[in-house]
């Protein structure tokens, strides 16, 4: 069980983090923890992983340049929610499919995401992944309702770590994170609106039936927009098409 007062005792800074790692982890076992901290017009920033820091800043380069925006954490983020989640539960139907999910995951055997969303000052927030690889299990619903329940206490160190700056202000690199713009900026002049539209959807994992429940249309419409945006990029794939995405970032 998670103790409160190592939690009131723990120095701030990376040894901090250390301690509420462990102390997650008398919850129950998981291998990889890895803290986020997030700042609107600001490239997210990594703080704390139990893990070699170097290494995964250097795993997770695409993502801090921008493939964050496909995340559904920072979907879910971004529409003002925190608390905790699991990616099975908020992810678009078709989100393992996506190419954003295979080549986020490529160096990982991640099998399972729970993650903390803590909002610290005004667009700022800070994102505790726990995640499990292969061969262990998916994290079972006593093990998530564990970690639900001392969420009062992660909130509140969490916050205690980070507001008013905090830690990881090397490396946040001042940028504009607009995720239309950065589609646009595929096929400057080509693209309509709605084209850009289920761009955005077919990135983030969401199948031509979700997209068209989405947007209100019928699936043959987007089907229709599918081809016509394929023709324009000189495409024939959702990985050319996340390969030209990749290059506006």
């Amino acid at each position: 069980m998670i103790l409160v007062e190592h939690l009131l005792e723990a120095p701030r800074g990376a040894r901090g983090f250390d301690v509420l790692c462990e102390q997650l982890q008398t919850l129950c076992t998981f291998r990889n923890f890895i803290v986020f901290r997030f700042e609107r017009g600001r490239q997210p920033t990594l703080v704390h992983t139990n893990l070699n820091f170097a290494r995964i800043g250097e795993q997770m380069e695409s993502y801090i340049r921008g493939l964050h925006m496909l995340d559904p954490f920072c979907r879910v983020d971004s529409d003002g929610h925190s608390g905790l989640f699991r990616l099975g539960d908020i992810a678009p139907e078709a989100f393992t499919s996506s190419e954003f999910y295979r080549r986020h995951y490529r160096f990982t055997d991640v099998i399972d995401e729970l993650r903390y969303i803590v909002h610290l000052d005004e667009g700022m927030s800070a994102h505790l992944f726990i995640e499990r690889e292969a061969p262990a299990s998916p994290f079972a619903v006593t093990e998530i309702a564990s970690f639900q329940s001392v969420l009062p206490f992660v909130t509140a160190f969490v916050r205690g770590q980070l507001r008013h700056g905090g830690n990881g202000d090397a490396g946040a690199l001042p940028t504009t994170f607009n995720l239309p713009e950065k589609v646009r900026a595929i096929a400057p002049d080509k693209l309509t609106e709605r084209e850009v539209e289920i761009i955005e959807m077919m990135l983030k994992g969401h199948s031509a039936k979700s997209v068209a429940r989405l947007l209100g249309i019928e699936a043959g419409t987007v089907a229709n927009h599918k081809r016509n945006i394929y023709a324009k990029l000189e495409i024939h794939s959702q990985a050319q098409l996340f390969d030209l995405f990749l290059r506006t970032l």
